[in-house]
């Protein structure tokens, strides 16, 4: 696997200092690309980013050189060479030259390809002040949709009727001209991959749908449950409607619907399957990797394959052929590290650590957050910089995800391990690094986003010994009286 580091840095917003505005940054290093000028900043997409200059947005190229005039009340990234942008109290769509080749009449219009269009009808309506709104793409765009011709090439029209709801079937900047729809407002009505002329690819026929990781989309085949089994659930919503299985970049049906639980495919292409209180790893054909379930497993990650425990055992699991069996054959070596009580970690590099983490900068698995100048970021047990300090505040990694706050957004977002946005992956108005039943984070600020934010801060800063007193939450006592607890690191317990 290539070595993260050998990628080119990506440029990213960077807003602050004594002006409050907003420039970019090369993400790892922090050298400046473009000053900090711009009222507000997107991130860049297709070589263009949108930015906010006297209360409007244009476009502006990687040299900071305004290519599209300020002229928009809002403005979304570039996508098959067409953006999003909001007039009034419509959105519509341009191109790179900011042409208009859908009059901005509908609530939403999202580009899937060079000249097909996800549009809704309405007004734009977002929750959030004028100053923090996006034109997010969402995972799952709701409620009487339909496709929609732009006017660049032929004329301007409806590809299908708008009562579709869709969910992409790949991600941003993916050129498959395909996505999951399914007819609104109907219960039991299925998702099929439909084309972008309005035709099926794939007939409906699943009850859940996801988007390609790896190659792979997960999708879910059978009834929708009782309301008995629904509410018995509880949080484990995704093992509800019946089985689930994997189509391919075409819709191909390449892993059979019959697993309870199958995960989207991440890195290596391997996908995570549960049996009971047992878990393993199936490959991108479907073949269930060793012929094993284990007791617990780790996914891969850049560094090491994927990683089973069997009586407190744990192998490193490597493919090594392409068997036209069921079962992927593959080399399980032992790693030198053995199972320990909860008490303890364990490093990427098998090292064992004793007790929970010391402070607020150490993370389960032996990483570290860090500290330059006003913002945060990652180092592995190897101490090597995997995120640069690019955020005003920053989370452990779990499952290979980390919460972050996102200031162009105002939200809080998850990233990989390579520091990469997950757009698949929802994001949230306040997070907080700690769970705490019945108790409320101290308030620093009466904005969610902005208190959360200054509560982690102030977490990661008495970590670092750079402020006394730690945050607090907020609680009552079996008398009613007010309980306030100081949390100092993340086991929540005393720390070293």
């Amino acid at each position: 696997m290539p070595a993260r580091d050998d990628r080119p840095e990506r440029v990213v917003v960077d807003c602050g200092g004594a002006s409050g505005l907003c420039g970019y940054v090369l993400h790892r290093s922090k050298t400046e690309v473009i000053p900090q000028r711009y009222e507000r900043a997107m991130p860049f997409s297709e070589g263009l980013a949108a930015v906010l200059v006297d209360g409007r947005f244009g476009y502006i190229d990687l040299n900071g050189e305004m290519v599209l005039e300020p002229r928009f009340d809002l403005a979304g990234a570039f996508e098959h060479g067409l953006a999003e942008v909001l007039v009034g109290e419509h959105t519509g769509v341009i191109n790179r030259k900011g042409e208009v080749v859908v009059a901005p009449k509908f609530a939403r219009s999202i580009p899937l390809t060079e000249d097909v269009v996800l549009v809704r009808e309405g007004e734009w309506a977002d929750s959030r002040a004028p100053a923090k709104a996006v034109l997010k793409r969402d995972v799952l765009l709701s409620g009487n949709m339909g496709l929609y011709r732009t006017g660049e090439y032929q004329e301007e029209g409806w590809i299908t009727k708008p009562h579709f709801t869709f969910s992409f079937f790949a991600h941003a900047g993916e050129g498959y001209g395909l996505i999951w729809a399914q007819v609104s407002n109907t219960r039991d009505a299925l998702f099929g991959l439909m084309r972008a002329d309005g035709s099926w690819q794939v007939e409906p026929a699943y009850t859940m749908v996801q988007r390609l990781n790896a190659g792979r989309a997960v999708v879910r085949m059978g009834p929708w449950p009782s309301k008995e089994r629904y509410r018995a659930a509880g949080t484990k919503l995704h093992l509800m409607a019946g089985y689930a299985g994997a189509v391919d970049e075409n819709g191909v049906l390449v892993v059979p619907t019959e697993y309870e639980s199958l995960s989207y495919f991440h890195t290596g292409g391997y996908g995570l399957v549960e049996r009971g209180e047992q878990y393993g790893f199936l490959d991108r054909s479907g073949r269930l990797l060793g012929g094993k379930y284990f007791d617990e497993v780790e996914r891969p990650t850049y560094r090491r394959p994927p990683r089973g425990r069997i009586n407190g055992v744990w192998y490193d699991l490597e493919s090594t052929d392409e068997p036209t069996t069921s079962v992927a054959q593959s080399r399980m070596t032992k790693v030198t590290h053995e199972l320990v009580p909860a008490s303890a970690s364990i490093d990427t590099a098998g090292r064992r650590r004793e007790g929970p983490p010391s402070s607020s900068l150490d993370c389960p698995g032996g990483g570290k957050i860090f500290r330059s100048g006003e913002f945060w970021g990652f180092k592995d047990p190897s101490g090597e910089e995997t995120i640069a300090a690019t955020y005003p505040a920053m989370n452990c990694f779990y499952g290979e995800r980390a919460w972050v706050p996102i200031e162009s957004r105002q939200r809080w977002c998850q990233i990989g391990l390579d520091g990469a946005l997950l757009e698949q992956s929802e994001c949230r108005a306040e997070h907080y690094p700690f769970t705490a039943p019945q108790h409320v984070p101290e308030r620093f600020d009466p904005d969610p986003y902005t208190n959360s934010v200054l509560w982690t801060r102030a977490f990661l800063e008495h970590g670092e010994e750079s402020r006394k007193r730690p945050p607090r939450v907020i609680g009552k006592g079996s008398d009613g009286s007010r309980v306030e607890v100081s949390i100092r690191c993340r086991s929540g317990s005393r720390c070293d």
